[in-house]
């Protein structure tokens, strides 16, 4: 069934930087975004701006394009939100999200270790799932205010 507003939004039928067809999974997304910088994201969340020695550049300034919480839907440039599951945790999948661009990973304390074993940066927090609406909206430009 075709989303509501396919014009403002990134389809797998769409051209790839490349020419070809887009091969993202998940969810359509909007095709503008301003970029944030993780800092931006930390303040939101009240924590303080993570740190990660192995980051080629301060990671708090890492710009952040979008975010999701499925590790094959990772694009590049998004916040990995690695939550915790019945059987398994969104962590055990935080390399497969750094493979594909991943800038950042949002986990709860249980996760926080095996996030940081990536390399990125780690926002650590309870409930994770329930931060990640306000954090979506404030990445894609408030798109509830339209």
């Amino acid at each position: 069934m075709p989303q509501a507003d396919q014009s403002q939004t990134s389809q797998p039928s769409q051209l790839s930087p490349k020419g070809g067809p887009s091969s993202y999974p998940g969810a359509p997304r909007p095709l503008q975004v301003r970029a944030i910088p993780l800092r931006e994201l930390a303040d939101q969340l009240g924590i303080d701006a993570p740190k990660a020695p192995d980051a080629p550049k301060a990671p708090e300034e890492a710009a952040v394009t979008g975010i999701t919480h499925d590790s094959r839907a990772v694009r590049p440039g998004d916040v990995y939100a690695a939550l915790p599951g019945a059987r398994l945790h969104g962590a055990d999948f935080a390399a497969q999200a750094a493979d594909l661009g991943a800038v950042a990973v949002l986990t709860d304390p249980g996760g926080a270790d095996r996030a940081a074993a990536t390399g990125l940066p780690v926002l650590a927090v309870e409930n994770p799932r329930g931060r990640m609406g306000a954090l979506a909206a404030t990445i894609y430009g408030e798109p509830g205010r339209d």
